[in-house]
């Protein structure tokens, strides 16, 4: 049966935008990668001691039983002279024992250690005073208690980058859900993100990185805005902002030690996440005007998803239901074979770093990956909605823990 114009204009224009939304910024940067020289992402060769900056490296802590004696340990087998370094461990008022086992520690620790009592709950606060406390550093770095950052050479890699990149601000973790009952396609989606902030690195500057791991130039951030919650967003932005370059380092792991279980636990994981990004997407709308053609791409990327993408899919069910009450299934068939193999093309383009393999999804996890992109569109649905009678800050009930589901696992942060 033969389409009417009208209807060919309609199903193409909603496929092409579908399209565009899962393959087009993928294939730009592609494209730019394979035209554009690529730039240094890691030190051409090691810094001399005296030559390493100082880090003041800051750990947020809240009701972290759980996860303490194993973050302490890995704090510990950093490899980076302890005359240059602060550790900052600033608790937020824990009540499960967190801070009579950090006290302990330090009491014995090198003295590179310090533990700082927050005046007030929440991550943001935290943040703030362990920033005013006075530790002279040239890079900031902010690690989450529930996360282990290896190699144990990882302050040097920064080091070493952020001297081989000068117009380099801010630096983020390859990040890995380390929790064996997180669902397989949860564990192929942040394959694919990872992959894609390496690429965006590779042509210009990752658009964004990720809590559990990332580091700045001192003078980047003295202070987050009282009415920040994601602190790893507003990071993003202010170094994309004050034009200099992010940087997602495929040599530093971050392994985050929750995830979702449950589709319960990823509706309010992301529904939160969701909204924190909308605080940040919004906050620097008004400097669009100002921003660079490579930012511009990114940001309005951004706005795309967020605020178009949730609702394209069902505009395209819809039209695809219409095209088959009309009986255009050749139509619909053609065009099926001609979006996966976009699909195809585009998941090569992510090609993983050197001494990476490529992760994420295997035959098994197809309907379970359906199941997070629908459950995910939802999330975005909800937040279009609910964002403007929201109102949270960066004290939020924690998902549970995979070493043990008690109190300190799942009081706020």
């Amino acid at each position: 049966m033969l389409i009417s114009l009208y209807d060919g204009f309609r199903y193409g224009l909603c496929l092409l935008v579908l399209f565009a939304n899962f393959c087009l910024y993928i294939l730009i940067l592609a494209a730019l990668r394979r035209w554009k020289p690529r730039r240094v992402l890691s030190g051409a060769a090691p810094l001399a001691p005296e030559l390493l900056p100082r880090f003041h490296l800051i750990v947020p802590l809240y009701n972290e039983a759980d996860h303490i004696a194993a973050k302490l340990r890995n704090l510990e087998e950093l490899d980076y002279p302890r005359d240059k370094i602060t550790i900052t461990l600033v608790d937020g008022g824990s009540t499960d024992g967190t801070l009579m086992a950090v006290q302990e520690f330090v009491k014995t620790a090198s003295p590179s250690f310090r533990l700082l009592n927050a005046r007030q709950r929440g991550k943001i606060p935290q943040l703030n005073e362990a920033l005013a406390d006075g530790a002279s550093a040239d890079y900031i770095a902010i690690s989450d208690a529930d996360s282990k950052v290896s190699p144990p050479s990882a302050l040097r890699e920064l080091a070493e980058t952020f001297r081989a990149n000068p117009d380099v601000g801010l630096i983020g973790a390859w990040t890995i859900p380390d929790d064996p009952e997180a669902p397989r396609a949860e564990l192929a989606y942040w394959d694919k993100e990872n992959r894609l902030r390496y690429l965006e690195s590779l042509t210009y500057s990752a658009s964004i990185i990720l809590a559990p791991f990332y580091s700045f130039r001192s003078d980047l951030i003295e202070r987050y805005p009282d009415d920040c919650i994601a602190d790893d967003v507003y990071a993003s932005w202010a170094c994309h902002l004050s034009e200099q370059r992010v940087l997602y380092h495929h040599q530093i792991e971050a392994r985050e030690c929750r995830q979702p279980r449950t589709l319960r636990d990823l509706f309010v994981h992301k529904s939160r996440k969701a909204n924190a990004y909308t605080i940040e997407l919004l906050r620097v709308l008004y400097l669009l005007p100002t921003m660079g053609k490579r930012l511009k791409l990114i940001y309005l990327y951004k706005i795309f998803q967020f605020f178009y993408l949730p609702w394209i899919p069902i505009v395209f069910a819809g039209e695809v239901l219409l095209q088959h009450l009309r009986g255009n299934d050749q139509l619909l068939a053609i065009s099926a074979a001609a979006f996966l193999l976009g699909l195809g093309v585009t998941s090569a383009s992510l090609r993983p770093p050197p001494n990476r393999t490529r992760g994420g999804i295997r035959l098994t996890s197809i309907l379970p990956t359906i199941q997070v992109l629908l459950l995910l569109n939802t999330v975005l649905i909800w937040n279009f909605f609910r964002f403007p009678f929201r109102r949270q800050d960066s004290s939020y009930r924690r998902l549970p823990s995979r070493i043990g589901d008690g109190v300190g696992a799942r009081r706020a942060a």
